[in-house]
């Protein structure tokens, strides 16, 4: 009888241990998803007195409490943890907070006409008007070095992966596909806002290829849009733009032949690859030796 009683205990103890075990491994798994970070962009759809409701760029709405000066339709770059997706919005808590874009607001003075009947003054009449934000070019830059960042946080954060993906694809049909970024096209850039963008995009472009190496080939695949070789034409637009201004003497080509050395220090770029994406074009590759040897 104490035999099998001293099993019982044996039994009991080991299943109080393994409880005592799971509650531990469940609480370090939920301290461990409170502590996973994440940075979106995001719209205002809605301003509380404490709080804001926001929509990601997968239209996914969260509600933040707050208490910054922000108005309804601001663009932000927002750092969040603590995700709770059981609530409809989800719910966050916001680490840190940036404004790409604000809403203007403006009046617009409306004098009234002089009534000749009498002999009182004209007063002027104002409203509130509410104007449409014009993004600049700025704002471009900013969409594109967020969506570098949150590539990085995919290392931390594989909720990320829709968002990124997304993100490349309109990256590159902003550079090559007439597309836009924050209401503007590649083409509407200023040179050195182009040639920052470039430096970004291949940047992208290398995360991509490590993090989702199948990607590029999936889309491609199921589209009319050539994603494959997006390295091959940012390096070409770079160094043709490159080209251009040292040619003319622009200001901008020191800035140009900093950004070349970067690149090649940063992606490990060679003269034969160089050579390669010229191909047969020998006017141009000619033209891209000029600027290249100057940074040897």
């Amino acid at each position: 009888m104490n035999k099998k009683l001293e099993s019982y205990k044996l039994v009991i103890i080991f299943l109080i241990f393994i409880l005592i075990i799971s509650i531990i491994g469940l609480m370090f798994y939920k301290n461990l998803s409170k502590d996973t970070t994440t940075t979106i962009t995001a719209t205002v759809k809605y301003k509380g007195n404490d709080y804001i409701v926001v929509a990601d760029t997968n239209n996914k709405e969260y509600k933040l409490k707050v208490t910054d000066d922000i108005e309804e339709n601001d663009v932000l770059s927002i750092t969040i943890d603590h995700i709770d997706d059981t609530t409809d919005p989800a719910t966050a808590n916001v680490k840190e907070m940036n404004t790409i874009s604000k809403t203007i607001t403006f009046t617009i003075e409306d004098p009234k006409k002089e009534d000749n009947s009498s002999n009182e003054s004209a007063t002027n009449e104002s409203s509130p008007t509410k104007s449409t934000y014009h993004y600049t070019e700025e704002d471009v830059i900013s969409y594109m070095e967020t969506l570098n960042k949150n590539l990085d946080n995919y290392k931390k954060d594989k909720t990320l992966s829709s968002s990124v993906k997304d993100g490349f694809v309109k990256v590159v049909d902003f550079l090559f596909y007439d597309g836009t970024i924050c209401d503007k096209t590649f083409d509407e850039l200023s040179t050195s806002a182009k040639l920052k963008v470039l430096s970004v995009a291949l940047s992208i472009d290398s995360k991509i290829e490590e993090y989702f190496p199948d990607y590029k080939e999936e889309i491609s695949n199921t589209s009319s849009k050539v994603y494959t070789n997006v390295k091959t034409k940012v390096l070409e637009q770079y160094l043709d733009i490159t080209t251009e201004v040292c040619s003319d003497h622009n200001d901008i080509c020191v800035e140009a032949k900093e950004g070349l050395s970067n690149l090649k220090t940063s992606f490990s770029l060679t003269w034969n690859m160089i050579k390669e994406i010229a191909k047969e074009n020998a006017s141009k590759l000619k033209s891209w030796y000029e600027v290249w040897r100057e940074n040897e």
